[in-house]
């Protein structure tokens, strides 16, 4: 009778293990193919994100280097007039009070004013480009120039960069890859900056000095005989010198001294009479 009874109880045992064991089994299946399906929802997903994140990465990017470029050519701007568009070292430029004096041997011209502005321009994207939150900009060469018909446009070109992203789940982690182009352009003119402007200033203040440094009123004539696009004009005679007082008719974003400014920019220099 005892015996009986174990192999009674052998049985149920061996019953529930084998339940047991095919439960399991159907747990694991339908664990392996919810974790399959998921897993494969996942990586939709993060390619779904990935897309987004590189558009929304581009779209930064791209608003953070346009502010970067506007805000350096104005700091470029800036530069050339404080120094009167010229080369302060030059031994044959003279200053009177706070005035340099334009002269034949001390005057703006072409290649000074393009290449100042160009290392000017590039010291500041620079210092802008390498605090971008994203390491986009860490390893890319960048070259500014201008275009043969005129002054107008600084291109920085740089070939496509890749970024991973990675992201991590309960399940899994993900190394998403993708191509991005940071290569940009600047065009000068839309932002009211012309560098042919030094030159031309240098010529009518010389047209003004003639008509109007024995005019009474020379502030006044001057304002009349001068007349700038993107410039404001006033002037006095002070001693034997013509003082010139301009100011950008548009306000420009500078640091002056090491304070950020919002204003127009000024150019003052004097001529001899």
């Amino acid at each position: 009778m005892t015996n009986k009874i174990k192999m009674i109880d052998n049985k149920k045992a061996g019953i529930f293990a084998v339940g047991l064991f095919l439960g399991m089994v159907i747990f694991m299946g339908l664990s392996w193919s919810v974790f399959s399906k998921t897993n494969q929802y996942i990586k939709e997903s993060f390619t779904g994100i990935s897309f987004d994140y590189q558009d929304n990465l581009a779209d930064r990017y791209s608003l953070y280097i346009n502010e970067s470029k506007e805000l350096a050519a104005s700091q470029a701007l800036y530069w050339l007039s404080r120094n009167a568009a010229i080369d302060t070292l030059n031994p044959s430029c003279k200053i009177f009070g706070e005035h340099i004096i334009w002269s034949t041997d001390c005057k703006p011209t072409k290649e000074f004013i393009e290449t100042r502005f160009i290392e000017e321009y590039n010291k500041s994207f620079y210092n802008f480009a390498k605090k971008y939150p994203k390491a986009v900009l860490a390893d890319i060469e960048y070259s500014h120039s201008f275009e043969e018909n005129g002054l107008s446009i600084i291109r920085s070109d740089a070939e496509e960069k890749e970024i991973t992203l990675i992201e991590k789940t309960a399940f899994a982690t993900y190394n998403i890859s993708y191509e991005f182009n940071p290569s940009t352009s600047f065009n000068l003119a839309e932002h009211e900056i012309n560098l042919n402007d030094f030159e031309l200033i240098y010529t009518d203040a010389l047209g003004a000095l003639d008509t109007c440094k024995s005019n009474e009123n020379i502030a006044n004539c001057i304002k009349t005989k001068i007349n700038f696009e993107r410039w404001n004009v006033e002037g006095k005679k002070e001693g034997s010198y013509l003082l010139f007082y301009l100011q950008t008719k548009k306000y420009f974003f500078f640091e002056q001294d090491g304070i950020e400014k919002f204003g127009p920019i000024s150019l003052n220099f004097a001529l001899a009479v």
